[in-house]
């Protein structure tokens, strides 16, 4: 599990904690037109898309039943690229909302 240490926050008032990465988060950007977008690199090999959006609701639980692992994935990630060298930084293209580099 990764965490991301934020002395100046109160683990009190999160209103949410993601722990799927398996390594160290070297990167975060947010989304420069989607608030609820968020972009994070990890020393995991991998870069990861997730929409804080979404919820997991009443169809998400029926697929889960039907497919075994699904259930172990949260409703937010959206994308994950797995297979890079630790990388140490993402960000999105600040012109082209879909392209992350």
């Amino acid at each position: 599990k990764a965490s991301l240490d934020a002395p100046s926050v109160d683990p009190s008032t999160c209103i949410a904690v993601f722990t799927f990465h398996r390594g160290p988060i070297t990167s975060l950007d947010w989304h420069p037109t989607d608030a609820s977008m968020l972009l994070a690199a990890s020393r995991d090999d991998s870069v990861s898309v997730w929409d804080l959006s979404v919820e997991r609701d009443d169809k998400a639980h029926q697929l889960e039943a039907r497919h075994d692992g699904l259930s172990a994935l949260p409703p937010q990630l959206m994308f994950m690229h797995q297979g890079q060298a630790q990388p140490s930084e993402a960000k999105w293209h600040p012109l082209l909302p879909s392209v992350v580099f």
